[in-house]
C-alpha cells in the first residue's frame, strides 16, 4: 500500500505539467558582483587546463577562459537539507578570484539561449567538468552555451600546479583566511563563488561579457558526483536566498533534495549508486523533481572517459588502473543526461514535465534483481542490456597493490563479454543481432529518456563495436541459410576499437587472467605529470 507521501508525490508530478514556471527573475543584489577579465590569451605553451580537442570550428564554437573576482561571504550549511543556510555575516567577506571556461557559439544568433553551468569536480585531485565530457557534441550540435566553474580549493591548487604563471593569484579561500579545522568546511566560500559565476553569466558582472553577447535565458546548474553533492546543497540552502539558478542537473550523486522549491531538478543515477534501493519515499518524483536510474551503467561513463583520456594524458598524467573486471560499462547513459538537459529547458520555459522513470528492481533493499546473465533488472534500459553482448554493470574492485588510480575501480563498473554459447542462444547471426538492437533502440524513444538523435547514434554503436559471424548469404532459389553453425565473437578489445580519425583510443586489452590492466596511450605532450597538491 502506498504511503500518503507517495500519493502526494505522484499527484504533484501529474499536476506539475499544468503549472507554468518562468525562469528565475533573480534578485541579484545579495550575490557578489564579480569583475570579469579576459578572455585570457592562449597559445601552445599557455592554455586552459583540459582545453578541448574537439573541432570547435566544425560546430561554429569558441572556447574562452575568463577570470572572475570579488568578495563573498561564507555560509553555515550544517543544518538540515530542508532549511536555508545562514550567511556568516559576523565574519565579513573574503576575496576570491577564480576561472570560468566558456564554450559557446561564436555567433550569438546560433545560441539556443540555454546555459549549462557546471560546478567542476575535484575527486581526482584535478579541476574537471565531467558532465561536459559525457557528450560535448550534443551540447554543440544544439546551440548550448557551456560554462565550467572552478569553485573549490582542490581545483585551484591543481591549476596552480599545472601552470603557476597562467593561474597566479587564483584563490577561493580568501588567500588562506577562510577558517579551517575540525568541523569546518574549507570550501565554505565555494557557494558564493559559484553564485557569483552565475551572476556573471546572467550579465550582472562588471568588466567584459563572458558570453560574448549571448542572452542567458535559462541557466541550468550542473554537477557530477562530488560536485553534484555540493550543488545539491546549493539548491537546497543557497538558491532559496538568491534564486539565481533556474534548474539543476544532478548526476551520479544521491544527496537529498528538498521538495518545497520551484527550481526544476533532474537527478540521473547509474547502477553504481543504485546497488542499494532508492525508495520513492526518500527520492520522490514531484512537481519539480525527477529521479532517473539508468540500469547497468557505471559511475564514470565510458563515453566521458573516451573524451577526457587524451586531455588528462596531455595535461596531468597517464591513467593506469588494475581492476578485477575489465573496467567501464558500455551503457551510454550520457544520452539520458542529454535528454535531461533538453527536458529541463522545456520544463522551465513551458512547464512540459519530463516523464517519471521506472525504478530498479530489488530482491531486498540492498540487492538488485538480476537476470540469468547477471544483468540488473528495472530502471531505464538501454539495448546494451536488452540485446546484450556483454554483462554491463556498475561494480568493480581494485586489485591489491595496483597503481594509485586503481582506488577508483569501484566507480568504473565493468563490461564482461558473454560466452560463445550464450551468444549462440541469443542471435542467429550479425544481421539478427542488428535487427534486434535497432528495434530495442527505437523502443526507447516513446519512453522519453533518450532523444531521437541519440537513438541513431545508439544504432551506429552496434555496428561499430559488435562483430558476430557475418550474415549467411541467401542462396539463389533456396531459403536463406541459417543452419546450426557456431558464432565467431571478437571480444571486448574489438568492440572498443576506435579509428585514428575519431580521436578516441582503446583503454586496454583483454587477457586470459581475471585481472585487467587499463592504461592510457603514451603521452604526446612534453609536459611533466603534475603531482597532486591537495586531496579531493
Amino acid at each position: 500500500m502506498k504511503t500518503p507521501r507517495v500519493f502526494a508525490a505522484l499527484l504533484a508530478a501529474v499536476i506539475g505539467g499544468l503549472i507554468a514556471v518562468a525562469p528565475a527573475n533573480a534578485e541579484l543584489g545579495d550575490v557578489p558582483t564579480p569583475n570579469v577579465t579576459g578572455p585570457i590569451p592562449a597559445d601552445a605553451n599557455s592554455y586552459p587546463f583540459l582545453s578541448t580537442d574537439k573541432d570547435l570550428d566544425h560546430y561554429g564554437y569558441v572556447e574562452e577562459e575568463f577570470f572572475i573576482e570579488g568578495d563573498g561571504f561564507t555560509y553555515d550549511t550544517s543544518g538540515s537539507f530542508e532549511t536555508t543556510a545562514t550567511r556568516n555575516d559576523e565574519d565579513g567577506t573574503y576575496p576570491f578570484k577564480t576561472r570560468i571556461v566558456v564554450r559557446r557559439p561564436a555567433s550569438p544568433a546560433d545560441a539556443n539561449g540555454a546555459v549549462v553551468a557546471e560546478w567542476n569536480n575535484v575527486t581526482a585531485t584535478q579541476d574537471i567538468e565531467w558532465n561536459w565530457f559525457g557528450d560535448p557534441e550534443f551540447l554543440m550540435k544544439n546551440g548550448y552555451t557551456f560554462v565550467g566553474v572552478t569553485a573549490q580549493n582542490t581545483g585551484v591548487n591543481s591549476l596552480l600546479a599545472f601552470n603557476p604563471t597562467r593561474y597566479a593569484g587564483l584563490t577561493v579561500n580568501g588567500n588562506g583566511t577562510v577558517p579551517t579545522g575540525p568541523g569546518l568546511d574549507s570550501d565554505a566560500l565555494s557557494y558564493e563563488v559559484f553564485s557569483s559565476a552565475l551572476k556573471a553569466i546572467r550579465g550582472g558582472g562588471t568588466g567584459v561579457d563572458p558570453l560574448g553577447g549571448i542572452n542567458a535565458q535559462t541557466v541550468i546548474s550542473s554537477g557530477e558526483s562530488q560536485s553534484c553533492g555540493r550543488l545539491a546543497t546549493h539548491h537546497n540552502e543557497i538558491n532559496p536566498i538568491h534564486e539565481i539558478s533556474d534548474a539543476y542537473l544532478l548526476t551520479v550523486c544521491t544527496s537529498s533534495v528538498r521538495e518545497d522549491r520551484p527550481e526544476k531538478v533532474i537527478r540521473v543515477l547509474t547502477e553504481t549508486e543504485n546497488r542499494t534501493m532508492k525508495s520513492v519515499e526518500d527520492y520522490p518524483d514531484t512537481s519539480s523533481i525527477r529521479h532517473w536510474e539508468v540500469a547497468g551503467a557505471s559511475h564514470l561513463p565510458r563515453m566521458a572517459f573516451d573524451n577526457i583520456n587524451p586531455l588528462l594524458t596531455r595535461d596531468f598524467a597517464e591513467l593506469t588502473v588494475t581492476c578485477e573486471k575489465f573496467p567501464l560499462s558500455l551503457v551510454q547513459q550520457p544520452f539520458t543526461v542529454n535528454r535531461a538537459t533538453d527536458a529541463l529547458v522545456k520544463w522551465v520555459n513551458s512547464a512540459e514535465a519530463p516523464p517519471i522513470a521506472p525504478r530498479g528492481e530489488y530482491v531486498d533493499s540492498s540487492t538488485l534483481a538480476r537476470d540469468e546473465f547477471g544483468i540488473a533488472k528495472g530502471g531505464i534500459r538501454y539495448p546494451a542490456l536488452t540485446v546484450p553482448t556483454a554483462v554491463n554493470d556498475g561494480s568493480n574492485t581494485a586489485v591489491p597493490g595496483g597503481p594509485i588510480f586503481s582506488a577508483f575501480c569501484g566507480l568504473l563498473g565493468s563490461s564482461t563479454p558473454l560466452t560463445q554459447e550464450q551468444l549462440s542462444g541469443l542471435y542467429t547471426d550479425f544481421a539478427d543481432y542488428l535487427a534486434k538492437y535497432d528495434a530495442a533502440s527505437d523502443a526507447m524513444t516513446p519512453d522519453g529518456f533518450i532523444l531521437p538523435e541519440d537513438v541513431e547514434r545508439l544504432k551506429e554503436s552496434a555496428r561499430q563495436f559488435a562483430e558476430i559471424r557475418p550474415t549467411a548469404p541467401v542462396l539463389s532459389g533456396k531459403p536463406e541459410n541459417k543452419g546450426n553453425f557456431g558464432l565467431t565473437w571478437v571480444g571486448t578489445e574489438a568492440r572498443i576499437r576506435r579509428s585514428s580519425s575519431s580521436g578516441q583510443s582503446p583503454v586496454g586489452r583483454i587477457g586470459l587472467t581475471p585481472h585487467r590492466r587499463w592504461k592510457a596511450p603514451p603521452r604526446t605532450s612534453k609536459r611533466s605529470p603534475r603531482a597532486p597538491t591537495a586531496t579531493g
